[in-house]
C-alpha cells in the first residue's frame, strides 16, 4: 500500500531533495505530498489538515535556531496523530530527545533521504537507542 510522506521543513532544497530521492527510488511505495518550504507552525498543521499523510519528516526548526518543530510535534500529539514522525534536524539527537521526546516521537533522522528512509521502512535503531 502507498504510503503518504509530508515533509516539513524550512528549506525549500531539503524537501525538494527527498520528493525527488523518493519519487526516482521509492515511488511504489511513498508518495511525497509536498516539496515546498514549510515557515511556520500554522503553515505546517494546515498542511497537515490537509494532506492527512500516514508519515511526518518533521524539522525541529522553522526558522532559524528555533524550535517550531516541538510545537507542531506537541500540536500532534494532543490530536492523537497515528502516523510515524520522524524528526529530521542537523542537531544532536539528544537534544531532540529533550525537547520531543515526551510527545511520543522516537524516531530521528538527519536530513538526508537514506536516513530518513531507513526510519520509514523500520530499519533504524532509533527506539533501540532512544
Amino acid at each position: 500500500m502507498m504510503k503518504k510522506v509530508l515533509v516539513i521543513d524550512d528549506m525549500w532544497n531539503v524537501a525538494d531533495e527527498i520528493h525527488y530521492s523518493f519519487s526516482t527510488t521509492k515511488a511504489e511505495e511513498l508518495e511525497v505530498l509536498s516539496s515546498d518550504a514549510v515557515a511556520s507552525i500554522e503553515e505546517a498543521i494546515r498542511l497537515i489538515e490537509k494532506y492527512k499523510p500516514d508519515i511526518i519528516a518533521l524539522d525541529m526548526s522553522l526558522t532559524d535556531g528555533g524550535e517550531e518543530g516541538a510545537e507542531v510535534a506537541l500540536y500532534l500529539h494532543n490530536s492523537s496523530y497515528a502516523g510515524l514522525v520522524v524528526m529530521i534536524s542537523s542537531r544532536d539527537k539528544e537534544d531532540l530527545v529533550r525537547l520531543v521526546g515526551g510527545f511520543g516521537i522516537t524516531h530521528y533522522a538527519s536530513k538526508k533521504p537514506d536516513k530518513l528512509y531507513e526510519c520509514i521502512s523500520g530499519n533504524c535503531s532509533c527506539e533501540s537507542k532512544g
